[in-house]
This record gives structure tokens, sequence and C-alpha cells, in this order.
């Protein structure tokens, strides 16, 4: 009877605990080929956190890059290149990133011409 009861209150605790887990913001996604590329954030009330660029083949799963300052993503499926677009130098919580130049089959090109403006998010 106590193993039921232990089961029982496991069971109701676990189902009350709330999921501390950020929700995932995809702010752009594009299809390229057999892949998808994402922007995306995670909303989280305790930090500020980076937005994220991943390309994804399958289970295959890679991150091209964590940073604060991403401006767009763009791609040219026809010389499969994609370009990582940002409001100058690549950065994550200020300090600069370096991002990877080959990815899958995908060759990454960083445009840090971008100009933030005030209504740029």
């Amino acid at each position: 009877m106590r193993n039921l009861f232990v089961s029982i209150s496991v069971i109701f605790v676990s189902g009350c605990v709330p999921d501390m887990t950020p929700d995932k913001n995809i702010l752009k996604s594009l299809k390229m080929n057999d892949a998808v590329i994402e922007w995306f954030n995670r909303s989280a009330a305790y930090a500020e956190t980076p937005d994220f660029i991943t390309v994804t083949r399958g289970d295959h799963i890679d991150t091209l890059c964590a940073a604060s300052n991403i401006a767009d993503i763009k791609k040219d499926e026809g010389r499969a290149v994609i370009t990582l677009c940002f409001y100058g130098v690549p950065k994550n919580h200020g300090h600069a990133i370096s991002l990877p130049t080959k990815v899958l089959d995908f060759t990454i090109l960083a445009d840090t011409t971008y100009i933030r403006t005030k209504t740029a998010h």
C-alpha cells in the first residue's frame, strides 16, 4: 500500500512541477534543398539569451552560431550558400565569436554591414 501511495504522489507532484525549458521562438525559417535553416531564440524571464541559427538535415542538427546581434539569414540555393547577417562583428554577450565556413554541404558567409535602426529588434 505504501508503494502505491509513493507512486501516486510522484505522479501527482511531477504533473504539478512547471516546465522550466524556455520556449523556442522561431524568428525565421528557410528550406534549402533537403535541409531547414532556423533562426530562433529561447524566451527566458531570468536572463538575456542569444539568438541561435541551426541547420537540420534528417536527424542531424548543427548550430551555426549563438549570437546577440543577428540581423537576418539568407540563402542562395544555386550555390548552396547560407549568409548570416549581423549588426557589426558577430558577438555573443559582447564578445566576438567565430563562425564555421562549411557545415554539411553548405558554405557559410557572414555579412557584417547591417546597421541597427530604432525599429529593429
